[in-house]
């Protein structure tokens, strides 16, 4: 099973910000759509230099994650707020 993150990118370092999802729509909607503007402000809020990074998202493998049960940084940061919106 696949799991997707949204992600954030800086010069040749990737971040996974929030995740994992099940519904790849759902990511979608955070990493381009109505909520994007939610995520840039909380990691602004962690790292001001975010304002220069691009957004987007990735999909991985649940093979890959299941030996650490992987959380995006905002999960760990905030697991009470971004939890909830995992699907």
């Amino acid at each position: 099973m696949d799991h997707y993150f949204v992600t954030c990118k800086d010069g040749d370092k990737t971040a996974m910000i929030l995740g994992p999802f099940t519904n790849e729509d759902l990511c979608k909607k955070y990493a381009y759509g109505e909520e994007s503007r939610e995520i840039s402000k909380a990691c602004y809020d962690i790292d001001p230099k975010s304002h220069f990074y691009a957004f987007g998202m990735c999909k991985v493998s649940m093979v890959e994650l299941c030996p650490f049960n992987y959380k995006g940084i905002l999960n760990r940061v905030d697991k009470k707020k971004w939890d909830k919106v995992l699907a």
